[in-house]
């Protein structure tokens, strides 16, 4: 059970009501014996969990558990949005017993998710479960439903618990390392199955009206590919059969638009094992790929944004000294080069940092405004593998912004709004989320409160709602993070805003004041990136000897060059072998230090065309599609003009096609529908004649007239499409 609420029992109870009212009970209450007081016992067995408050501490509480202290006390329906996660992970733990009872598994963990849950163990032999097996599965869980089985929960000694699950690897590891500082740890039972947890759950299986088995795929334990390869096996539940026949209905619809289908049927992308996680985007998808990144680039001029290349492998000094080394090595594929370890980038954040580092900066520059469409690589777990959606080598429209202190607001302003204009065109709404700082985090407390603030008192002014996420910001710093919802009213995190102290203190990235005078009006004379003598200087500075201690290598970092200005070229000329901050500060009155903001908006390309596949069904706006327009000649002889008509069109930058087949105007029609074309140009002998087309939309209906249209009126109509973004 959380830390955070008190478990020493008093003698006597104060609660507050759900109506406001206080009453005192006796020491060791349940809710449900609260519930009981206040109703009956038949409308308090309808409760399936309680949520109890203390100060400004709220959580979910088990219905027949013992109350530890005063506190107020609201009861949550089945129905309820925020019972859901109990249902989900009551239904996990069914599913670990029929698990353990078939397989006789070695389990390790069984988490609810946002909408389902999965357990996760090792079979003896090691071997994967089959999808056929499922049946089987969900019969064993059915029987426990309808068997009604409680949930019981204790709180036994640590070493009571290492001696029952003695026989559990994985158990014990979770024992002696997750209650390391706990001296008593609290399990559940459910008929004959105990399990380690910290709860809450229903008060019997009975709750769970619906469920079903979904899918199976591998992973490892602690999400460490060093440690065992095990089996994890997904569910969803649900408080009401009305809600799984909803959910299968929505499934039967979400497959028809799974973009992997999509992505097949129209020829756009594959994936080939040789390459796990990465995409092969055909002529068509490389189209579509194209156009999102073409698009992009046309806002940066408007936005104030410089487009920059940085490389695809760094050495491992570079990511020491930013902190993904430490914090995020497994997830970076590295191999070693003449001895040395070098990283593929997971992110271009630290080598625009080098690039900042470059020259000395001046606080005209900022804000700096840094873009990149990066190739990035992750080295994703191949059980978290998924079609576009989550994959290893990615492309990003990733940017950077570094700020003095006092521009921040104003960026983070403009960065919610550059972000609201992009998904306007493409007709998509979306949800906002401030995630806050993590258990494991860089820098200082008061740095993360400062960032906090700013980011919270943007969103107030943005005016959009938003939530709370706490402590999912990133390691370095706490960020926005935006939700696009598609057709199927389904979320999916695509940009995100993150507000960053830490890196421009790991590289110490600064710029200059305006100078001495600055309090009688006086400002430097010169910008540096108008003197060549700054530049000029930071480069004869002394860089860090071929085999730098972390003393040697620190101190050729933070070298300044002559007249006081720090060098960032040294630093990045240097060979170092260690982790050393990039810099420090010579004179405090002369420099201050950026903060840096880290934005992307389409995210990772990958992903954002994975959404936009399935929020349009496969039925791609003109400007992206990669099926625009096809011309449908009648007769063989009205091929040569229709060939014509398609080069005027690709010389003006469109995709077009030609059907010359032989088959029947209305076969063509249809066809040239199913493959989603967004316009058919119906060309026979009177078309020939006046050098005209009849055009026939996507979605027109069949008795609808084709629209008969000059090429000239053609040609402006689809300009005007594409510049529109209709």
């Amino acid at each position: 059970c959380p830390s955070r609420i008190c478990l020493l029992y008093m003698a006597a109870l104060q609660i507050t009501l759900p109506d406001g009212a206080q009453r005192e009970f006796p020491a060791e209450t349940t809710p449900y014996q609260i519930a009981t007081a206040l109703s009956n016992p038949q409308a308090a067995a309808r409760y399936i969990v309680a949520e109890i408050t203390v100060g400004d501490n709220t959580m979910l509480w088990d219905m027949h558990r013992p109350l530890a202290q005063n506190c107020k006390v609201t009861f949550l329906m089945p129905e309820d949005p925020k019972a859901l996660s109990v249902l989900l992970h009551s239904c996990a733990h069914i599913l670990g017993a029929a698990l353990q009872k078939k397989y006789n598994m070695n389990l390790a963990v069984g988490p609810a998710l946002e909408d389902s849950f999965y357990y996760e163990g090792r079979r003896p032999d090691g071997s994967a479960i089959p999808p056929a097996d499922f049946p089987e599965i969900e019969k064993i869980m059915e029987q426990m439903i309808a068997g009604r089985v409680r949930f019981e929960r204790r709180d036994i000694p640590k070493e009571e618990a290492l001696r029952m699950f003695a026989a559990n690897p994985y158990k014990v590891e979770l024992i002696t390392t997750k209650a390391a500082e706990s001296a008593t740890v609290s399990i559940y039972q459910c008929g004959d199955f105990i399990d380690l947890c910290r709860g809450p759950h229903v008060p019997n299986a009975g709750f769970i009206k619906a469920f079903q088995v979904t899918k199976c795929g591998s992973s490892y334990f602690l999400a460490d590919s060093a440690r065992d390869s095990l089996q994890r096996v997904y569910g969803v539940a649900f408080a009401t059969k009305d809600a799984h026949k909803a959910w299968k209905k929505e499934m039967e619809l979400a497959a028809l638009r799974d973009h992997r289908l999509i992505g097949q049927k129209q020829e756009l992308f594959f994936f080939n094992d040789l390459s796990p996680g990465s995409c092969f985007f055909l002529p068509r998808g490389a189209m579509i790929y194209n156009k999102l990144i073409d698009f992009m680039k046309s806002q940066y001029p408007k936005w104030g944004f410089t487009e920059v290349l940085s490389p695809n492998v760094f050495n491992k000094t570079l990511w020491e000294i930013s902190g993904h080394w430490q914090n995020y090595k497994d997830a970076m594929f590295s191999f070693d080069v003449e001895g040395r370890t070098f990283g593929l980038k997971p992110m271009n954040c630290p080598g625009h940092c080098l690039m900042y580092l470059l020259r000395p900066r001046s606080y005209r520059e900022l804000p700096l405004r840094f873009a990149e469409f990066g190739i990035c690589h992750r080295n994703e777990l191949s059980g978290a593998l998924n079609g576009l959606m989550r994959v290893r080598r990615f492309m990003q429209d990733d940017a950077h912004i570094f700020v003095r202190p006092d521009q921040v607001e104003q960026e983070i302003d403009r960065a919610l709004a550059f972000m609201d204009s992009v998904y306007s065109i493409f007709h998509l709404k979306y949800t906002l989320e401030l995630s806050t700082r993590p258990d494991h985090y860089l820098g200082q407390l008061a740095d993360w409160d400062a960032a906090e603030s700013q980011l919270r008192a943007a969103l107030d002014r943005f005016g959009h709602p938003y939530q709370i996420n706490a402590g999912d910001g990133a390691f370095y710093g706490p960020k926005i993070d935006i939700k696009i919802l598609d057709a199927m009213k389904r979320a999916t995190q695509c940009a995100t805003i993150q507000l960053d102290f830490q890196l421009p203190q790991r590289f110490n990235l600064l710029y200059m004041l305006p100078t001495a005078g600055q309090g009688s009006g006086h400002e430097e004379e010169e910008s540096p990136a108008a003197s060549p003598a700054p530049a000029a200087a930071a480069a004869a500075a002394p860089a860090a000897p071929a085999t730098a201690t972390p003393a040697t290598a620190a101190a050729a970092a933070a070298a300044p060059v002559p007249g006081g200005v720090p060098s960032g070229a040294n630093a990045i000329n240097a060979d170092l072998t260690s982790a050393t901050p990039m810099g420090v500060n010579p004179n405090p009155n002369a420099f201050g230090r950026v903060v840096m903001i880290h934005r992307a908006i389409l995210g990772s390309l990958e992903r954002f065309i994975a959404v936009i596949c399935e929020h349009y069904a496969g039925k791609w706006p003109f400007w992206i599609s990669p099926r625009q327009l096809i011309l449908l000649p009648l007769l063989e002889n009205h091929i040569p003009y229709c060939r014509e008509v398609a080069e005027l069109l690709r010389a003006r930058g469109f995709n077009v096609d030609v059907d010359e087949s032989n088959r029947k105007l209305p076969k063509k029609v249809r066809e040239a529908q199913m493959a989603n074309y967004n316009m058919m140009l119906v060309v026979g002998q009177e078309e020939v004649a006046t050098r005209t087309v009849a055009l026939r939309r996507r979605d027109s209906s069949e008795k609808a007239a084709p629209e008969k249209m000059s090429l000239d009126q053609l040609f402006t109509e689809l300009a005007g499409i594409v510049e529109r973004h209709d």
